[in-house]
This record gives C-alpha cells, structure tokens and sequence, in this order.
C-alpha cells in the first residue's frame, strides 16, 4: 500500500508540475503593421519657411525605409508625389532623395498612439501619414552665403589669421520638425538634410555658397571641414 500511495503520489506531483509549466507560457506578440503614406512636396516659390501653401509635388522621388527589425524597404513617388510604405510598429529611419533638391533623412515614429481617434485599426494593420518638403538646390528660390575662413593656428600671433590653400566648406540646412505635419502615428522626432552645398576657400580664404531659401527666411549651418598648415 505504501508503494501504490508514493507512485501515486509522485503521478500527482508530475501532473501538477506539468500543468504549471504549461500556464507560463506565452504567447507570441502580434507584430502591428504600418501603412505609411508620405506626400512629398517642393517649396520652391513657397512664402513662409518649409510652411507655405505655394507648394508642389514631386515624382519619382526615391524613398528608402529601414524598419526597426532591420528591414529595407525602397519605393518612389508617384505622379502625384505619394509614396506608400508597409512598415512594421515601431521608429522608423526615413531617406528621401530627388534629383535637384536637399536629401532628407528623418526618424519617425510609427509606434501606436494612445488616442485611438486619431488612428485607423484594422485588425493588425493601422495607418500613418507625413508629409515631407524638399528644397530645390537650384533656380531663383536659391541664397548666397559669403565669408572669410580665419583660425587661430599659429601661436606666435594672437590675431586669427588666413588658412593657407584651400579648404572645404559645407551648408546644412537645419529644419523646422514642426514644418512637417503627421496624422496620428507618423510624428517625425529629428530629420536632418544632407549637406545642400559645398565649396572651397580660395587662397584669400573667401567662399561662397548657395543654398535653398525663401522668402521668410530658412536657417542654415556652416561647417569648415579639417586643413592642413
């Protein structure tokens, strides 16, 4: 009786066991997939700042995506400047690239947003929106920067003096995020535009640069690359 008892016993406790191993698992997550849709527009002519309404879109404009998995998705505009990506929930880095304008690259943020009205579901699949402008590196709509590169590299003289043979000099435009507008998910947390122009100093240590603008003004970041004394 005592063996019967203990091999029930031990029966029980295999059981038991067995039925708590099975009710920790978990199970698989559901991966949310994106319907990113981004409009892409010039701002040439345009009367305010990456915000003008005299706006138009742009064809055949290549647009690469690199999924937070590690996924590249690549695309281009269509006739009417739209691009429609399936991306996975999550941040996304974003590569805009059109012949005679400034490249764009930004992150956005693809994750689900708390206000569900301001989001479409559909089971799995939900939808996000952006739109992207791009500044000609060309035509009227451009400005020249002009300046002297100085630096203080001899320590025999206080004052800044002349860099001696050329030097590399690069325009950055520096964008205004809130210039590009998102319909729920799709909200753009940093973009940069790859460098518009570049030029070298001539031997008086003079550059000019032309970069987009408009009308109402649009910041740009000049950078001196490294020079040799």
């Amino acid at each position: 009786m005592k063996k019967t008892y203990l091999l029930m016993a031990l029966l029980a406790t295999i059981a038991i066991s067995c039925e708590k191993a099975a009710t920790v698992e978990k199970p698989e997550p559901i991966t949310t997939t994106v319907i990113y849709s981004i409009s892409v527009v010039s701002t040439a002519n345009s009367t305010i700042a990456g915000r003008g309404t005299n706006t138009s879109t742009i064809s055949d404009v290549n647009v690469f995506a690199t999924a937070g998995d590690g996924s590249i998705i690549k695309t281009t505009t269509d006739e009417s400047g739209l691009a429609v990506l399936s991306v996975p929930s999550g941040f996304a880095t974003i590569v805009v690239k059109a012949d005679g304008f400034t490249t764009l690259s930004y992150i956005v943020d693809l994750r689900d947003v708390t206000d569900t009205s301001r989001q479409n579901n559909v089971g799995s699949t939900r939808t996000a929106a952006s739109i992207i402008r791009l500044y000609p590196t060309g035509g009227s709509g451009s400005s020249t920067i002009t300046g002297k590169l100085l630096a203080n590299y001899n320590l025999d003289t206080p004052e800044p003096e002349i860099i001696p043979g050329e030097a590399q000099v690069n325009a950055y435009l520096t964008p205004d995020l809130a210039s590009f507008n998102h319909l729920g998910a799709g909200r753009i947390v940093s973009a940069v535009y790859e460098s518009s122009t570049f030029t070298t100093t001539s031997q008086s240590g003079i550059y000019s640069l032309k970069v987009p603008g408009s009308a109402s003004g649009l910041k740009a970041t000049v950078i001196a690359g490294d020079f040799a004394v």
